[in-house]
């Protein structure tokens, strides 16, 4: 026999408790019966299970021997989250959210699933497909599980152990729909012949058989059928099954100017497997709340607090959420997420910031004889910054002094107070210039007690000629009043 590594133990905990994972214990090594050489082709892949804590842990023991490395799964918890995700008892780890632990301690394993919080995700496998795996030199990863992403080409692989004397005389390879996909003998490269989105794979051997399928779809989804046969024994199958995935994919972090429009997009590349698109909306120190959603065969809905202004497409794979008009209580995150006909989650997130854009002012009065103060005000969100441009002259007295004031609406209202010499007015611009993020440039607001002067002036120049025109009305109507007389 051989001698196997991992070894199981009992928990000493109170029974009742479900198991989630605790540390090693020192035990002895025992010896296992070997296994016999398969007679038909085993599916060697690994397992990659994701699932969610619940109050009850994950629901499984992770297994080792102390100071040595390798660990392995035990007592998964019927119906827990490891069991919904395909965890079996004695499956070997191979990777903790995305890390190889085939070297690591456990207690090293043990703390990266603490670091992972509530979302655990495994890539294990069953000891006899760990073994041959191993022995055949492979690298155990994540792209040997047959999980495909959607528009990419993915290679399918089945390998046989033959007897001494046999001899693999032709391979073929079935679809979904067990139709010939793909034929050859494996000494004449000429041979082969199939269905033209698929070509035999470089790396095809004697004893094994792969195949690239240039560009997965959802119809590709299923399991595939590989026969050897073989001279003179007849002929061995197995099977390797595929799943096509899809990532979400969102719009970057998007910022609306409130009261314009703004759209948030989602994307999903496979809408055959969704039956229904949903988006939250998560404010800063908020609660979640539900905008839209939309399902096969039914229009989308809105719920009523965002009715008026929101808009959804009625679509299962590219969904954009239309806000117009936008406001400052808009702002958050936005969760969308595909729920498909397994009951599985695939979401992304969005984020949008509102800007409200400043409107300028500026003020000034004079606080002592020869002293004026001015005040530029603006209120915006986010808050300006206010820099005071009086053309390189050093007749200011001190430097700014500016406040912010946070408003009720979620804007904030910033004041710059300059003091200058009055005589600076007759000489320069004084110009208050206003920077914020949603402008392309700065806004300029000048400052110029001419500019009064000139509007002074203007009023008495209005006001004179219109008392002459008045005058002269009045001397038109003396005149044909005496006409009439004479």
């Amino acid at each position: 026999g051989k001698i196997s590594p991992m070894l199981f133990w009992e928990e000493k905990k109170d029974s009742n408790l479900p198991p989630s994972y605790t540390e090693a214990l020192k035990m002895p090594v025992s010896a296992q019966p070997s296994t016999s050489v398969q007679e038909t082709i085993e599916d060697l892949r690994p397992k990659l299970c994701r699932m969610e804590k619940t109050s009850s842990g994950f629901g499984f023991h992770l297994n080792g021997i102390e100071g040595v490395c390798g660990q392995y799964i035990k007592e998964v918890v019927k119906g827990g989250p490891a069991d919904k995700a395909g965890l079996g008892d004695d499956d070997v780890v191979v990777e903790v959210n995305g890390v190889n632990v085939e070297k690591s301690s456990h207690a090293e394993v043990v703390e990266m699933i603490r670091r992972g919080g509530n979302t655990l995700e495994m890539l294990v496998a069953s000891k006899n497909v760990y073994k041959q795996l191993k022995d055949k030199g492979m690298t155990i990863t994540p792209r040997l599980v047959g999980e495909a992403p959607v528009g990419k080409p993915f290679t399918l692989t089945c390998s046989i152990s033959r007897d001494r004397g046999e001899s693999v005389r032709q391979v073929r390879w079935l679809d979904v729909q067990n139709q010939t996909l793909l034929s050859y003998q494996p000494m004449n490269k000429d041979s082969v012949s199939g269905q033209q989105h698929v070509e035999l794979a470089p790396s095809s051997s004697k004893d094994s058989s792969s195949i690239i399928i240039h560009r997965v779809g959802f119809r590709d989804e299923g399991c595939y059928t590989c026969i050897f046969d073989l001279q003179p024994s007849g002929s061995k199958q197995g099977q390797t099954c595929l799943t096509v995935d899809a990532q979400v994919t969102s719009d970057r972090n998007k910022t609306a100017v409130s009261g314009k429009r703004a759209s948030l997009s989602c994307s999903y590349g496979l809408p055959e497997k969704v039956k229904q698109v949903m988006w939250l909306h998560s404010p800063t120190g908020g609660q979640p709340s539900e905008v839209a959603s939309y399902a096969q065969r039914s229009d989308p809905m809105i719920e009523p607090a965002y009715q008026g202004r929101v808009w959804l497409t009625p679509s299962l794979s590219d969904s954009q959420l239309t806000i117009q008009p936008v406001a400052i209580q808009d702002e958050g995150c936005y969760t969308c997420t595909y729920e498909t006909h397994s009951d599985e989650k695939k979401s992304s997130v969005v984020c949008l910031s509102t800007y409200v854009l400043p409107k300028p002012q500026v003020s000034y009065r004079t606080t002592s004889p020869g002293v004026i103060e001015a005040n530029c005000t603006s209120m915006s969100r986010p808050p300006v910054e206010i820099v005071w441009n009086v053309e390189t002259d050093n007749r200011t007295i001190g430097a700014p002094l500016t406040s912010q004031l946070p408003q009720e609406d979620g804007t904030t209202l910033v004041v710059s107070t300059l003091t200058v010499q009055s005589g600076l007015l007759k000489d320069v611009s004084v110009k208050c210039l206003v920077h914020h993020k949603g402008l392309e440039s700065p806004i300029a607001v000048s400052m110029n007690t001419k500019i009064g002067t000139a509007l002074t002036i203007l009023i008495s120049v209005t006001t004179v000629a219109a008392l002459l025109v008045l005058s002269l009305c009045f001397c038109l109507w003396k005149c044909f009043l005496h006409k009439e007389d004479n």
